[in-house]
């Protein structure tokens, strides 16, 4: 199948760029009541990076497209996709399975009962290759009207009677076209360079029809804006921090949930340990070169025993079983202490409190890391040596403390409000404080030219 790496794309000229995404979590959901359209024939298309690999809600269901009571949804569930029709039970289940949370998906799926032939009535692709293997099909009668583009509600994120199976993760360039099947080429293409690549391309150009919509997130006080100049989409429990940079042509890193230790959210950017219990979390990209920087803010009461830090990917299994990252090879700044590979660094260190915001520079070209706290270098501005090599990874953790922690990790693409917005020298990532000279997000725009 086709993959994306956000960023790969800019070895082309004139790659179109996507500004933004929108995180969805939570009961967090956008939607409108629809208009009489076309019932019969109609595309929808969605870059969709989803934060639960498994049966983490009640269903184990992800819903990004929703229209009616539950009538007819598009849908992770869990790892498939699935597009379904409850009033008729017409749809298609996918054989191959979507587990990756550190990509983008670009998920586009055209309905025309117009066509004599049945199984051209429902098409699927994902990152510009049709799937035509379903582990389950049906598919509608000739000429039958679908729910959508009737006068219902339509959704983004979910569906309108169900909570429990409303979408996690972010979601960029949503359309919804009314009257036309498109394919996926009306909406990405295979990188010149790189032609293994599914990028994005302008669809404002697009006929988007009476009921049609686009949603480019790029108005963070309206997000649910239709840039297409229809009626804007209504938002339910939707704040301008879920406005985040986190997109299909620059991927962020966010927090790796395959590594199921603790409670995440705000699209893998928020970690909850458990009480009483050890854990880490740990960063989708590792690296083993360049320089890299990243915000951690303390949000939970509980700051005994939080700690953040840096850790080396391999041992990633063995730190969600054995708890704080520093003692199974990382280093890690806890309490009033930095750790290095379980034991006491030097120097001067002032203890976290709820709210603080800890910087983290890791300079994996001298095999170091620095530690800052609301932007006060700590350790006397000594460097601390990474005790192995390979590929390391930002991290956070709870280590023997009797209640939960909680971490909102920024990584460039923060959950929480700023105030103020600094980037790295190439303009990527929104942080409290300018991050220290050459080092930068981790992202894949920054990784292309210096991982």
């Amino acid at each position: 199948m086709a993959f994306l790496i956000g960023g790969a794309n800019t070895t082309s000229t004139g790659a179109f760029e996507v500004t933004n995404s929108c995180r969805f979590g939570g009961d967090a959901y956008m939607n409108k009541t629809g208009s009489a359209g076309n019932q019969k024939t109609w595309t929808f298309s969605a870059w969709v990076k989803k934060s639960e690999p498994t049966t983490t809600t009640a269903s184990g269901v992800n819903i990004f497209f929703g229209v009616g009571t539950g009538r007819l949804t598009c849908r992770f569930d869990p790892d498939v996709i699935q597009i379904y029709d409850y009033s008729s039970q017409y749809g298609i289940t996918t054989t191959a399975k979507f587990r990756d949370v550190s990509a983008w998906y670009n998920i586009v799926f055209n309905w025309d009962t117009t066509q004599a032939t049945a199984g051209n009535r429902i098409k699927l692709w994902v990152n510009g290759e049709q799937i035509t293997s379903f582990s389950a099909s049906s598919y509608p009668t000739e000429d039958y009207d679908s729910i959508v583009n009737s006068t219902v509600d339509h959704q983004i994120g979910g569906r309108d009677n169900l909570s429990s199976e409303r979408f996690n993760g972010c979601m960029a360039e949503v359309c919804l076209i009314d009257g036309l099947a498109l394919t996926a080429s009306s909406f990405g293409e295979f990188n010149e360079d790189s032609p293994t690549i599914w990028q994005p391309i302008d669809v404002s150009g697009l006929t988007f029809g009476t009921n049609g919509f686009y949603c480019d997130f790029e108005a963070s006080d309206n997000l649910g804006n239709d840039a297409n100049g229809g009626t804007d989409l209504g938002e339910t429990n939707i704040a301008a921090t879920d406005q985040t940079v986190d997109t299909p042509t620059n991927n962020f890193t966010t927090l790796n949930n395959l590594v199921p230790f603790g409670t995440f959210t705000e699209g893998n950017t928020v970690w909850g340990s458990v009480a009483s219990g050890d854990g880490c979390a740990f960063s989708t990209i590792g690296v083993a070169g360049g320089k890299w920087y990243a915000e951690v803010k303390c949000t939970g009461a509980q700051t005994s025993g939080f700690g953040v830090g840096v850790v080396p990917m391999q041992l990633m299994t063995g730190a969600a079983a054995g708890g704080g990252t520093a003692t199974i090879g990382g280093v890690e700044y806890i309490d009033a202490r930095v750790l290095s590979n379980g034991s006491n660094a030097t120097g001067s260190i002032t203890g976290i409190s709820q709210n603080d915001i800890i910087g983290i520079a890791l300079n994996m070209d001298d095999a170091e890391v620095k530690f800052y706290l609301n932007n006060t270098v700590q350790e006397g501005g000594t460097t601390i040596s990474l005790p192995s090599g390979g590929f390391w990874c930002f991290s956070t953790s709870d280590y023997h403390s009797t209640n939960a922690t909680e971490a909102s990790m920024n990584f460039g693409n923060p959950a929480y409000s700023l105030t103020s917005a600094e980037s790295d020298e190439n303009g990527y990532g929104n942080f409290e404080f300018a991050p220290p000279s050459g080092y930068l997000a981790l992202c894949s725009k920054n990784l292309a030219t210096d991982g």
